[in-house]
């Protein structure tokens, strides 16, 4: 594969004073869980967060689940991502959520309805099960081919729904998702401009893919916060990490999603071990040069 041209992750507020963020020096940044800004929100979160997919959407096991996510908080993860349809993911953040813990930190969750009424009570269910008043950033769910752009915005459409939840402070930001195939999620991004994130796939195999071709350039135009999903690319265990063909360490992949230009992070973990790994690595701010970025994808690409 030929070599790409990495933009170097500049502008993110990263909070590693000191730290050189299209290098790999550390001054400054030990100890620290570096915070980077929500894009248009201005909103400024943990560059590493809390996917909300996975174990935590299927476990039953509370003490784990309350010890990850005060664990979580403990290290500095501020964000912490969620989603109507993902099992039990909404009641296990509810555990720690509906608590005084909740204070300062950062809920996306997502709709899968693309309808008004069905978008109320997807809401209305997960403020339910979250045990709070507000979600900080809520998120049309997975933007697929076949998708009605169009009619997400009219008066029955979702986003309809989702901005006269914004107007009653029910939510505060609105966002969508997409996979990185789909030629609709582009189609999204240019036609609403109230969109304040996109969450997308960030890893080694969709650097040449219309993620980074043609959807994050309209994304960035509009200065909206990036949330890094399929970090490890994926899947239970993650695809990605190995020491196979096309695989690569934990470390390597965390580091790449973190040296690109986004804002936020969110693997999703089923132990401490896991949890304490990622805060590590995004502690380190060891941000990828180009170079090694272009060999990292060279090697995942053969």
């Amino acid at each position: 594969m030929a070599s790409v041209a990495l933009p170097l992750a500049v502008g993110l507020g990263t909070g590693c004073a000191g730290g050189r963020l299209g290098g790999r020096g550390k001054a400054g940044c030990e100890g620290l869980l570096p915070r980077r800004r929500l894009g248009r929100t201005g909103v400024m979160v943990s560059a590493l967060g809390l996917g909300g997919a996975m174990w935590i959407s299927r476990t039953d096991d509370k003490d784990a689940v309350e010890r990850i996510l005060n664990e979580a908080i403990d290290s500095g993860i501020t964000y912490f991502d969620t989603a109507h349809g993902y099992g039990r993911s909404q009641a296990n953040l509810g555990l720690v959520m509906g608590t005084p813990r909740r204070r300062g930190l950062f809920i996306a969750g997502k709709v899968e309805a693309r309808d008004y009424d069905g978008a109320m009570r997807e809401c209305e269910e997960s403020l339910r099960e979250l045990r709070v008043d507000v979600i900080d950033l809520l998120q049309v769910h997975h933007i697929n081919p076949g998708e009605d752009v169009a009619a997400l915005g009219k008066p029955g459409g979702v986003i309809a729904a989702m901005r006269r939840l914004r107007e009653e402070r029910v939510i505060r930001f609105l966002g969508v998702t997409g996979h990185p195939d789909y030629p609709v999620v582009k189609e999204c991004l240019e036609r609403y401009d109230d969109l304040d994130t996109f969450m997308c796939f960030i890893n080694p195999l969709a650097r040449s893919r219309p993620v980074f071709e043609e959807q994050l350039p309209v994304a960035r135009r509009k200065d909206m916060g990036i949330v890094a999903m399929k970090v490890y690319g994926g899947g239970d265990p993650a695809a990605l990490v190995g020491s196979g063909p096309c695989q690569a360490t934990a470390e390597e992949l965390l580091r790449f999603a973190l040296s690109e230009n986004i804002s936020v992070a969110i693997p999703a973990v089923s132990s401490l071990e896991q949890l304490r790994e990622n805060v590590r690595v995004a502690r380190a701010c060891e941000l990828m040069e180009q170079a090694e970025r272009e060999r990292l994808i060279a090697r995942l690409n053969t």
